[in-house]
């Protein structure tokens, strides 16, 4: 750790200024978009149920605070959803051309020229 407020207590765990835990979240984010995003959405979810509840009102509150927070950590593993959309996207290709394949296969030349005519964009 080369940070002057950084050390180690006793226990061996780091202890880190504001500056380097948001560089450690924005870098998190980026990295793992999946579980950010998944534990966000609980979060809210849950907050937003509970508000509905009797006596939790405040949770609806709680959820109006984090907002902007929780908007920022999603533009922080917006990077990082684009390839995990990307990453989709090739992965359902794969799968239509087994279908075009198979198609082929059965004798359906015809539904199997059209699927791939739509796959390339024609």
């Amino acid at each position: 750790m080369n940070e002057p407020q950084a050390f180690l207590d006793r226990f061996g765990a780091a202890h880190l200024s504001h500056l380097s835990a948001l560089k450690f979240a924005r870098a998190f984010a980026a990295a793992e978009p999946e579980p950010v995003m998944h534990y966000i959405e609980e979060a809210e979810d849950k907050l937003r149920a509970e508000g509905y509840l009797p006596g939790h009102r405040s949770s609806h509150s709680i959820l109006r605070e984090l907002r902007p927070g929780h908007a920022l950590v999603r533009q922080w593993a917006g990077a990082g959803e684009v390839g995990l959309l990307r990453d989709q996207i090739q992965r359902l290709q794969k799968i239509i051309l087994r279908a075009i394949a198979e198609l082929r296969a059965a004798g359906k030349t015809g539904l199997a020229n059209s699927l791939e005519r739509e796959l390339r964009g024609r």
